[in-house]
């Protein structure tokens, strides 16, 4: 014998609609009001930094994770003293399960060959961010570039999301996912990924 439960009516979203700027097609269907305005304004001040922002530098960390700089770079160095990677205004890093499309078609991603990464990466210096936005049910983050690529983090394995929005700004912090949520930290973290 089976059991069929009656499905639960499903709240129809309508892409025109937007909560506080950010479409409501990037909001979990399933928020609250109050959590749609707390996703709102943790997100919402990276949003307006980023939008028009320029990507100034792409670089690699450990394995396949990325460190995309937007906005005016500052020379850094290494605790050794040797030069370390410029870091913009706003940097997304994304620790690894990555992609980088075209409008029908996936340019590739940190499972392509690391052969391909080199030109694939250079194809993101020097373009202007038309919007960056949140999807899914466990916020993932994706850009849409002005030379028609997107780039977007997307976790394959378990546990949270392995992006976040790192502002050297202290009142914007870094914005990361926990517990399936955005999280804002009032510290930078990016220090803690070594360079390659």
């Amino acid at each position: 014998m089976t059991m069929t439960l009656p499905a639960k009516p499903m709240k129809a979203i309508n892409p025109d609609i937007h909560i506080n700027g950010l479409p409501e097609t990037c909001i979990r269907v399933n928020q609250t009001r109050n959590d749609r305005a707390s996703v709102t304004s943790k997100f919402a001040p990276f949003k307006e930094a980023i939008i028009g922002q320029h990507i100034t530098h792409v670089w690699r960390g450990h394995g396949s994770t990325l460190f995309i700089e937007f906005g005016r770079l500052t020379q850094r160095t290494k605790r050794d003293g040797t030069p370390g990677q410029p870091h913009g205004e706003i940097t997304l890093m994304v620790e690894w399960s990555w992609r980088i499309e075209k409008m029908r078609s996936i340019v590739g991603g940190s499972w392509s060959s690391e052969r391909r990464w080199s030109s694939m990466l250079k194809k993101l210096i020097g373009v202007t961010v038309q919007d960056i936005e949140l999807f899914g049910e466990i916020p993932e983050v994706r850009l849409t570039l002005s030379n028609g690529f997107r780039f977007l983090s997307f976790m394959t394995a378990e546990g949270q999301p392995g992006w976040a929005l790192i502002s050297q700004q202290s009142q914007l912090g870094t914005l990361l996912v926990r517990k399936g949520r955005l999280f804002l930290e009032n510290t930078n973290i990016q220090g803690q990924y070594a360079e390659k």
